[in-house]
């Protein structure tokens, strides 16, 4: 063989088998439920908080999980998505040196939810009992697009009503003011909001490693606040896409509290659904409580955690 023709067809064979160091892999993340027709979810978060309350610094830490299953449905025209969502775990326990222990109720441990004592920490260690035990085993549903906007949620009127109804221990009376009280927090419009924040993720575009893109969403509940979000794309890898996520969040000027911080931490989201698998984020936030006639400096540092894994 003609020796020019050997070293032609080697440099060519070479040029085939060789990549530009320049090309990246892009990916388009987009949210499809019916990948995995159910998941199981686990929310963590725990929080210190940090409080000068005429002169004297009060420490106190509040924990804070959820276990819940996400059923996907039908879509419709527009490749929306109909998702219901059912509590298996609910828990939220607070320490605070003014109860005198820890206070609250745990469905994964009912037995050593409370340790404080007192007719005050009692009744409100019975009440945390109660009303989260009535979210047990109950369902809502939301619908939401393959870009991760959750466009309404239905059933968590019903599911509230349902879990204050367990406290009968109180009077009517008062029940029926909690439902006012609690609904502002726990509706169907706060609801979406927690969701859209948890799901609106995706850039709308194909990425590499290494691009970047910018979310916001403003909160009404429980403090009116607005979050700018910052992803970067981390890592590819064959089922998975790793995120790194950076946060600041600030509220208004007006209301009883104000409060502005940061969020930062990862994200790792499956690369064929879309749909997330884990969060780790660190939160600081600091401002004041307008109560009582007296304004309260806090800080507060904590962290959250999400899992979740199809069944």
């Amino acid at each position: 063989m003609n020796i020019r023709l050997l070293t032609a067809a080697l440099l060519c064979f070479g040029c085939l088998g060789v990549r530009p160091a320049t090309a990246q892999q892009k990916v388009s993340l987009k949210l499809d439920f019916s990948t995995a027709k159910k998941y199981q979810y686990d929310f963590s978060t725990h929080q210190d908080i940090r409080q000068t309350i005429k002169g004297q610094e009060v420490r106190s830490q509040q924990d804070i999980r959820m276990g819940y299953t996400m059923q996907a449905g039908k879509k419709d025209a527009a490749g929306n998505t109909v998702v219901e969502s059912t509590y298996n775990r609910f828990s939220y326990l607070m320490n605070n040196p003014m109860m005198g222990g820890k206070v609250g109720y745990d469905s994964g441990h009912p037995e050593d939810s409370s340790t404080a004592n007192g007719l005050v920490a009692g009744m409100m260690s019975r009440l945390f009992k109660e009303v989260f035990s009535g979210f047990l085993h109950h369902s809502f549903s939301f619908t939401i697009s393959p870009q991760g906007k959750v466009i309404s949620v239905t059933g968590i009127t019903e599911m509230m009503d349902s879990a204050l109804d367990h406290a009968d221990f109180l009077p009517q009376q008062v029940r029926e003011a909690m439902k006012t009280n609690m609904k502002k927090s726990f509706s169907n419009e706060a609801m979406r909001e927690t969701l859209d924040k948890s799901f609106d993720l995706y850039a709308g575009h194909p990425v590499a490693v290494g691009d970047s893109w910018e979310k916001s969403a403003s909160l009404t509940t429980p403090v009116a606040m607005d979050m700018q979000s910052h992803y970067t794309v981390k890592d590819i890898k064959d089922k998975t896409v790793s995120l790194a996520v950076s946060s600041t969040l600030a509220s208004g000027q007006s209301g009883e509290t104000k409060l502005s911080g940061t969020q930062s931490g990862t994200m790792e989201v499956d690369r064929k659904s879309g749909i997330p698998l884990r969060a780790d984020l660190n939160q600081k936030m600091e401002g004041s409580l307008s109560t009582q006639g007296m304004t309260i400096p806090m800080e507060i540092t904590g962290t959250i955690t999400i899992t979740g894994k199809a069944l």
